[in-house]
């Protein structure tokens, strides 16, 4: 059996991810209705779907909402929501945020710690790393475009 093609397609300014011409649905609402930028990064039978909400002021933290698509059938999986992914041989690495400060009174207080979590090639975690982190730290491991998968970005 020949599997569908993934591909995404902008329109109107908004992105969204397509299989041979079937709109893809994540049940996600922002990815559903058409997101601000899109990525895929095909890895074997799968294909990671990220779509960046493009978010303001503390939604940095969840800005990357990766759903795994399989390429057989179709079938998309939650992964998570994160500041950064990272895709590599064996799998991939995301970064994820814990407020230090909840008791802070608006966001411009608030202090972000970030550790990452690791995924095999399925997407099934394997690992979470225990050291922790600041943005700038992120941004020199994940790269400055926090994600490094290819698609339209914001």
């Amino acid at each position: 059996m020949e599997h569908p093609c993934l591909y995404l397609e902008k329109d109107s300014g908004s992105v969204f991810c397509y299989a041979d011409s079937q709109r893809i649905t994540f049940n996600d609402e922002y990815l559903d209705n058409g997101a601000m930028a899109m990525m895929i990064y095909p890895k074997g039978r799968y294909a990671y779907v990220i779509g960046d909400i493009v978010p303001n002021s503390d939604g940095w933290t969840v800005r990357y909402h990766l759903y795994r698509v399989d390429t057989q059938t179709l079938e998309t999986k939650h992964i998570g929501n994160f500041a950064a992914i990272r895709f590599e041989d064996n799998g991939f690495k995301t970064a994820i945020t814990r407020l230090t400060n909840p008791e802070a009174t608006c966001t411009a207080e608030e202090v972000f710690a970030i550790h990452d979590v690791y995924f095999n090639e399925e997407g099934q975690q394997i690992r979470e790393s225990k050291t922790e982190y600041r943005y700038d730290e992120m941004e020199r491991m994940y790269g400055d475009s926090l994600v490094n998968a290819n698609g339209f970005r914001y």
